[in-house]
């Protein structure tokens, strides 16, 4: 089968973004969890290079400040517990080896290293300087639970407890009020979108490059017409795969099929590979995109071949157990940052987002 890419003809980010009214944005708190918290990731840089010109001003809450800080500390914590336990395995096996055991500290993982991760973002994006952070934790609370008890947005599901949310909607709402204002919100939450779309100045995105892909519309209406045409004839799709498939083999495959103990080592891209998405970034002397894309992989996994195994009650263990290794074909689709020279159609640089692939035998094969 030849190798090709197809566009998809309509998607809802290819073709129907939103219009941009605003340049002032706020984004949930789950918005930066998604991207761990890393100013350095790809479509982050893009919000920061637009905020350094100037052309979007970015918003915070000082309740949405606050989870973070208590996100990023249980990620260190967690680290730190997983470290803790590998250290002490470490230190035992070292001990009936006779050698010298491996004292790391890793109090740092839990103390010290939060703080400075969240400094860092912080100071990414802006929110240490005078007027960033709006006040939420002690606006009036009336209103907010006037809407509890009559079960609107955030509070419309049954049992919803969506306080500290339901804080947030309402100051960046007065905050528009008292600034004569609008404000881009985006949240991946409905039921916070549905508090913001109550209001008369809250604009809500699900997600990011929506955001991204409006500003860029605004800024060249006739941008979708030529990322449609540019896909389509000018890229090099060779180029895509070949980038495509090196993402793949950096780790990120992970088998989840019927095999005992499967593994997913490395995979050749065959068939297609299909752009089934895209959502437009930036645009000027390069086009940066986010693309969903569709590929048919043959993986190999290695795995415990069970057939002779017998296993011994007492000593709790399989004995006869061989190594093997087979393909498997499956189908898989993922997202991926891609900038490209907007002359030559180029790939300048290419970033798979997704951190795991699932892969496991696909019976339509």
């Amino acid at each position: 089968m030849n190798d090709k890419i197809k566009t998809s003809t309509r998607g809802v980010n290819s073709t129907d973004p939103k219009e941009f009214e605003t340049h002032i944005v706020f984004l949930d708190t789950q918005v930066y969890r998604k991207f761990h918290f890393n100013p350095e990731n790809k479509l982050l840089q893009i919000l920061i290079s637009l905020m350094v010109e100037r052309k979007i001003d970015l918003y915070i809450t000082d309740i949405t400040l606050k989870e973070i800080e208590r996100q990023i500390s249980e990620i260190f914590i967690g680290v730190n517990q997983t470290f803790k336990r590998a250290n002490k395995d470490l230190n035992y096996w070292l001990k009936r080896a006779n050698l010298e055991e491996n004292l790391v500290n890793t109090e740092e993982l839990a103390d010290t290293l939060p703080q400075r991760a969240f400094a860092r973002f912080t100071e990414a994006f802006r929110f240490n300087i005078d007027g960033r952070v709006i006040t939420a934790a002690t606006i009036n609370a009336a209103e907010i639970f006037a809407n509890y008890f009559e079960r609107r947005p955030p509070f419309e599901k049954h049992g919803s407890k969506e306080f500290p949310d339901a804080f947030v909607v309402q100051s960046l709402d007065n905050w528009c009020d008292q600034n004569n204002a609008q404000m881009n919100v985006v949240s991946a939450d409905e039921s916070f979108r549905k508090a913001a779309d109550a209001t008369e100045n809250l604009i809500t995105y699900e997600n990011l490059d929506g955001l991204l892909q409006s500003f860029a519309t605004l800024e060249n209406r006739n941008l979708l017409k030529h990322a449609q045409k540019f896909l389509t004839t000018t890229i090099d799709y060779t180029d895509l795969k070949t980038k495509l498939e090196e993402s793949l083999n950096d780790g990120v495959l992970v088998y989840w099929g019927d095999l005992t103990d499967g593994e997913a080592n490395e995979c050749k891209i065959v068939g297609e590979v299909e752009i089934t998405d895209y959502s437009i970034l930036s645009y000027g002397r390069h086009l940066s995109v986010l693309l969903n894309l569709k590929a048919e992989l043959c993986v190999n996994v290695s795995y415990d071949d069970m057939s002779f195994a017998t296993y011994d009650r007492e000593d709790d263990k399989y004995y006869g157990v061989e190594s093997e290794n087979t393909d498997i074909d499956c189908s898989i689709n993922v997202n991926c940052y891609v900038r490209f020279d907007d002359l030559t159609g180029k790939i300048e640089d290419f970033e798979l987002l997704d951190t795991q692939v699932r892969v496991r035998e696909d019976p339509d094969f």
